[in-house]
């Protein structure tokens, strides 16, 4: 239990809540809309559409423990690629295209997460739902949609090599001993 609320629970809720002070800050309002979208942003809408293929792929096939870690791996990514290369955008006062782009993204990743992991993690899909102002209980909700236009494999390939290179330098520094903030 408590590996999974280290894993899931905490990354996914403080990213719930980064984006809800923010957005509630600025007073946005999720409209759906197509905005120009930086390729860290399709990546986003790529990997969310990738995690509901994903998950019925394995839920028809009984494959429990695939499934818990398809949504580990993807909270993992949400909270320390998406959220963290993003939040110096909406740390910036007022809201212009990039950071309405931004909204956009994550409410789509987050209201389509919560629908998703409705099934194996109720409570904390609930909690998601109505942060961010679900009127009825996330259970009530239609299992998404597919959204074919969210795919983009080529960012999406781009973006596991640079994945990957972090990891790697990350792992030769770690080896070394040296500190991330240092250069």
């Amino acid at each position: 239990v408590h590996e999974a609320v280290r894993q899931c629970h905490l990354p996914l809720w403080n990213g719930v809540h980064m984006f809800t002070s923010y957005a509630s800050y600025d007073r946005f309002e999720p409209t759906g809309e197509t905005v120009p979208l930086s390729r860290l942003d399709r990546y986003m809408l790529h990997e969310t559409e990738m995690l509901r293929a994903g998950l019925e792929a394995r839920m028809e096939a009984y494959d429990f423990p695939a499934w818990y870690e398809l949504i580990v791996a993807y909270i993992t990514l949400f909270s320390t690629w998406y959220i963290r290369l993003t939040r110096s955008v909406m740390w910036e006062s007022g809201i212009d295209e990039r950071k309405r782009a931004i909204y956009e993204v994550t409410y789509a990743a987050l209201s389509t997460v919560a629908k998703l992991i409705a099934p194996f993690m109720p409570y904390l899909a609930e909690g998601v739902h109505v942060a961010l102002g679900g009127k009825q209980a996330v259970h009530l909700e239609d299992w998404p949609a597919p959204h074919e236009n969210w795919l983009d494999a080529e960012v999406s390939a781009e973006m596991k090599a640079i994945r990957k290179v972090v990891y790697l330098a990350r792992t030769i520094r770690e080896d070394r001993g040296i500190k991330h903030r240092h250069p």
